[in-house]
């Protein structure tokens, strides 16, 4: 019987290559969309899957996760007090990354991936040595541990171990070498070394005793019967008994590690993939295999008629309505194994693009035993879901009825209807869905962001040749000096030492004013910038503009406030007045005000920021013409080793770093794009289909209006008119939907574009003419048809 059924198969597919190459193509299409999104989320959701005491690793973090003010750094002292205090935590390790100038022989280069970790770090996670003992490799106060990646980098087929690497000129011994972190780790880290080393950045801080310092991560692993709320309460408590020097967060939260990927914190080490965005591309997923089995139910049903015959004769020979069910659901079967198979090498080649979108490597293991379950289910609904109703519906041909020609009618082409009008409505919603949100990205690049973000060249300064603290004034003459010669190139127009950055500025400080209440607490986020900052970004400075220009520096501090820091402040007058930023700097005075400037994602309103004065920052700013950036780039370089030669040369773009804070956007931005050509292939196959369906049905119909008189025209008019009014139907559905959808994601921006109606109407007509291209071959063959064809047996 198998046998049978599959020689029938072969011989049906071959016989109809047209249909059943659309049918199998548009499911192969639609189930490689379905399987790269599936992929993704797969590889997002097995993030720190690989450490085997992750269900009992927590973080914690100051304030709740998800909101606005959460911060993922603690004090470091937090975690030895806690677990001296609180019992039910077994084991603590504290994080902290970094970047320093490391140098070996004649290498020398800057490395941000170096991460301060308690000595215990290989018991809490699990990442595998190649070299070294994982018990006693981070014992020494001065031991370092690299990834294969960075010993390679280093000392290519030689022996790291025990040699001496400088980090910023301290010596430190290599004690062992690790596995590279798979990327689906949430610390990505190139080199670890001993947290107790947080203290050698002459800072005057003692970071170990520091209760208002949250620089910190700290990772708690709890007993198995520990109970986590009572715990975290208990965390809280302790905490706000250490003293009033806490002005920014007032509760403790941990947060399991499973989580941490998942979850919104300011200051979290990797980019974080809300969980919105899994039930969204989830959503997309099956919306687009939904898709793909309409069409490969609409092909089939367009077939039937071909076919009427072939199953009245079945019926006449003694075959059951059942046995030509499993027939017809075994050809589905058939189909969707191919399309499978075509889908799966697909998706193999449409891999470098997944990655591309996903800015990182995701690899598959095709013969993982619960993924090859996935894969059998997914073939199984896919054959029962689009050959269950063509299996009834061409088994339910009468005989009688099939030797004269007569199929159902449109009675019973109410479901069908209701197939093809989905396919528009997802056309529809995908087309409104990469308008609004190309839309959004346009809005964000050229929105005012209360400075001018383009030809801006930072260059990074290094303190890696600053010994001790005897050279801090000679290092800054040498940054005055790279100013001065920087000024004098013919391609800068200004320039400005300062600690700007979009991507990286989540600092935020509790500060202290004149006036402030007892029971009065604010936080601000601050940067620092010298006087000429705010010229050189093209800030307004609304007010002491005179002093900020003849700014020079003193014993106190000075300040720049925007405008919404100084209405959080509730001053009517700021000159004169004390202001400072809570546990650091001196004491000084607020001496001009600046115009309010998104230094975070449009995603945030503006919070209160105030700006220290400082001829010093982390970078030196140069407003620069854009004509020949190979050349300039190369002159500044050659300036920069003038002055540094032991010191790597960094730079980047400020408004390249800018569209860094949109990444999920652009990355969704892009997903939408590719899905919905995708969606609209698979629906013109889909209306291909139709558009054939009803020419056979609609054949004697045809013949007669054409005997009767009607034109060419009319014939077509009449053929694609019925897919017009799904449209029509289809865009009244889709509308209201789909503007709710995009509504909720424009929420999650502060700054949004606005959603105007032609947008809608755009998309509607996009597909109006897609449809009547694809309806358009059918309908003229149709109409062109000699009438005597179709009614020479009446």
């Amino acid at each position: 019987m198998l046998l049978h059924h599959i020689k029938i198969t072969l011989r049906f597919f071959l016989r109809n290559k047209v249909y059943n190459t659309l049918n199998i193509l548009g499911l192969a299409f639609g189930l490689m969309v379905s399987l790269l999104i599936m992929f993704w989320i797969w590889d997002e959701m097995s993030f720190d899957n690989f450490h085997p005491n992750r269900s009992r690793i927590y973080r914690l973090v100051s304030g709740k996760p998800g909101g606005d003010q959460a911060w993922a750094g603690t004090p470091a002292q937090l975690a030895p007090e806690l677990m001296k205090n609180i019992p039910g935590i077994e084991s603590f390790v504290r994080i902290d990354k970094k970047e320093a100038v490391i140098q070996y022989e004649d290498k020398i280069q800057n490395e941000t991936g170096i991460l301060l970790v308690d000595s215990n770090f290989f018991e809490l996670f699990s990442y595998e040595l190649v070299k070294g003992n994982k018990n006693n490799v981070l014992k020494d106060i001065n031991s370092i541990v690299l990834t294969e990646t960075s010993a390679n980098k280093y000392f290519s087929e030689a022996d790291p171990m025990n040699k001496i690497m400088l980090l910023n000129d301290i010596p430190y011994n290599i004690s062992g070498v690790v596995e590279d972190p798979p990327f689906n780790s949430y610390h990505q880290f190139d080199f670890l070394i001993r947290f107790e080393k947080i203290n050698e950045n002459m800072s005057s801080y003692n970071y170990m005793e520091c209760w208002g310092c949250f620089n910190f991560e700290t990772y708690l692993l709890v007993g198995d019967k520990t109970n986590t709320d009572d715990l975290q309460s208990k965390i809280r408590n302790f905490y706000v008994e250490q003293g009033e020097d806490k002005r920014e967060f007032k509760e403790m939260t941990l947060q399991p590690l499973k989580k941490v990927h998942f979850e919104v914190v300011r200051g979290n080490a990797q980019p974080e993939f809300p969980s919105l965005y899994i039930y969204l591309y989830s959503s997309l997923a099956l919306i687009v295999l939904i898709l793909a089995i309409i069409n490969n139910i609409n092909l089939t049903v367009a077939i039937a008629p071909m076919r009427s015959r072939e199953v009245g004769l079945k019926k006449i020979l003694g075959a059951n309505r059942n046995g030509l069910i499993s027939h017809f659901i075994f050809e589905a079967f058939i189909a969707t194994l191919i399309a499978f198979i075509i889908a799966l090498t697909l998706t193999s080649m449409a891999m470098p693009l997944l990655n591309y979108l996903t800015g990182r490597p995701i690899v598959i293991n095709y013969l993982d035993p619960t993924l090859l379950l996935i894969f059998s289910g997914l073939i199984l609904f896919i054959s029962l879901s689009s050959g269950m109703y063509p299996a009834i519906m061409l088994s339910r041909y009468s005989p009688e009825h099939v030797i004269k020609g007569i199929f159902y009618g449109k009675k019973k082409a109410h479901f069908r209807n209701i197939l093809v009008t989905i396919q528009f409505l997802i056309s529809i919603s995908f087309i409104i869905g990469t308008l609004v949100f190309a839309k959004q990205m346009n809005y964000i690049r050229n929105k005012n962001l209360g400075y001018n973000k383009e030809q801006i060249l930072n260059v990074r300064i290094f303190t890696n040749e600053i010994k001790d603290k005897s050279e801090i004034e000679s290092f800054y003459s040498k940054i005055d000096a790279l100013k001065n010669e920087l000024e004098k190139l013919s391609f800068v127009k200004s320039t400005s030492n300062n600690s700007f950055n979009p991507v990286t500025m989540n600092r935020r400080h509790g500060v202290v004013w004149e006036g402030m209440q007892d029971d009065e607490e604010l936080s601000m986020f601050v940067l620092s910038g010298d006087k000429h900052m705010i010229s050189l970004l093209e800030m307004d400075l609304l007010d002491g503009k005179e002093k900020v220009m003849n700014y020079e520096r003193s014993g106190t501090d000075a300040y720049i406030l925007n405008e919404a820091g100084l209405e959080a402040l509730n001053w009517d007058r700021y000159d004169g007045k004390f202001f400072s930023i809570f546990g650091e700097n001196q004491p000084g005075e607020v001496i001009g005000v600046c115009n309010n400037f998104h230094y975070r994602s449009l995603h945030h309103e503006i919070g209160p920021t105030v700006i220290i004065l400082s001829e010093y920052g982390q970078q030196i700013s140069l407003k620069i013409q854009t004509t020949e950036l190979r050349d300039y780039i190369e002159e500044v370089n050659q300036v920069y080793k003038k002055i540094f030669p032991n010191s790597p040369f960094e730079f980047y773009f400020l408004d390249q770093e800018f569209d860094k804070l949109y990444k999920s956007e652009i990355r969704m931005a892009r997903a939408v794009f590719y899905l919905t050509i995708i969606s609209i292939i698979i629906a013109c196959m889909g209306i291909f289909g139709l558009s054939s369906y009803m020419a056979v049905q609609r054949t004697k119909e045809i013949g007669i209006r054409k005997v009767m008189g009607s034109t060419v025209s009319q014939i077509i008019y009449i053929l694609t008119y019925e897919v017009v009014k799904w449209v029509a139907l289809a865009f009244v559905i889709a509308t209201p939907l789909t503007y709710y959808f995009i509504s909720k994601w424009l929420d999650n921006f502060a700054y949004k574009t606005s959603l105007p109606w032609w947008i809608f109407i755009l998309s509607a007509v996009i597909v109006v003419l897609i449809a009547l291209i694809t309806v358009m071959f059918q309908a003229v063959k149709a109409a062109l048809k000699n009438p005597t064809e179709a009614l020479r047996y009446e």
